[in-house]
């Protein structure tokens, strides 16, 4: 009898241990104010990590789709965001405190409120803009007028297409889009309007240069426009890259004109908010491209494949490595 009860007894205590570890599991929360790097989410387990993803992001997620670090990457990003938003906060209201201290304090749902513009229209406004002062100070107002838009086209920063677009009032208005890529907006405000420029100079072809067709080559014509306003084509984007080719993109020359408008621009107040978020959910390849760093023979294989050039030797007589392209 005492032998079962003492059985009964350690069920019990394994019992309530277990209804512990579970309470914890659904109840633990992350502090957010007291995480800074990415190892202060290592002990929190993928659930708890997910719902607190989507407690802060726009675009709530049902699974974690990608791999956990990654994952951890983006939400400490969220984390510190929402951190340096409570700090604002914080410091504009000692700061109002102090100017007004017979004002009727904020309830604690308004000290709660961040008003922030989401005017999708003001972003288009100020790339307009851009575009007419540097039509101005550039192309001595050469160019027609343009429809700025904001759309990726895969990796391309931006692009120019002719006559894309038809006037419902007006059958033979016609005017150009250049399109830009707001995935690629985390660069600097200057590099972005470097790439506007960049589509500019393709409009300013089509329309005034010799070579009126449009297509993907970036020739010598549209390399010599380039320099001319303060840009320097290069198929690697830096100094001593090929400067016509298929696939182009540019650096901006130090001191040259393009530099130059572009600091009074910015002085006189433009500004670009907004970037767009990249696809958490992107799936992985299948298979990657690998390259002989000798001879340039390309396969294809998975991407944690080890593969060797069969036509090639190192100085030790062995295979060359091949190079993935990620």
């Amino acid at each position: 009898m005492f032998g079962l009860n003492l059985l009964l007894m350690k069920f019990m205590v394994l019992m309530i241990e277990t209804i512990r570890k579970v309470q914890t599991m659904t109840t633990d929360t992350i502090e957010i104010l007291t995480i800074t790097k990415l190892k202060d989410l290592k002990s929190y387990n993928t659930k708890i990590l997910l719902a607190k993803y989507n407690e802060l992001a726009e675009r709530p997620i049902k699974a974690v789709k990608t791999s956990r670090k990654e994952f951890c990457k983006r939400l400490l990003s969220l984390i510190l965001e929402k951190n340096n938003k409570a700090r604002s906060r914080a410091a504009s209201s000692d700061k109002d405190k102090t100017k007004n201290k017979d004002s009727k304090p904020k309830t604690t749902d308004e000290s709660k409120t961040v008003s922030i513009s989401t005017d999708s229209i003001g972003e288009y406004k100020e790339l307009d803009r851009a575009f007419k002062f540097y039509n101005e100070r550039l192309f001595k107002g050469a160019l027609p007028d343009t429809i700025i838009s904001l759309r990726g086209r895969k990796s391309c920063n931006g692009f120019f297409r002719a006559q894309s677009f038809k006037s419902r009032e007006n059958e033979e208005v016609e005017p150009d889009e250049i399109a830009m890529n707001p995935e690629h907006f985390s660069r600097s405000i200057e590099e972005i309007l470097s790439t506007l420029v960049h589509e500019m100079v393709h409009s300013w072809q089509f329309h005034c240069g010799k070579k009126k067709k449009v297509t993907k080559y970036h020739n010598k014509e549209w390399a010599e426009q380039m320099e001319l306003v303060g840009l320097v084509p290069s198929v690697t984007g830096a100094e001593g890259g090929k400067k016509t080719g298929q696939s182009m993109t540019h650096y901006i020359e130090e001191g040259g004109i393009f530099e130059t408008v572009t600091a009074e621009l910015l002085k006189s107040g433009l500004n670009l908010k907004w970037v767009r978020l990249q696809n958490l959910t992107k799936t992985k390849k299948s298979k990657v491209k690998y390259t002989c760093p000798d001879c340039d023979q390309n396969a294809w294989a998975k991407p944690d494949a080890v593969l060797r050039c069969g036509l090639c030797c190192d100085d030790m007589g062995e295979a060359v490595l091949m190079k993935s392209e990620e």
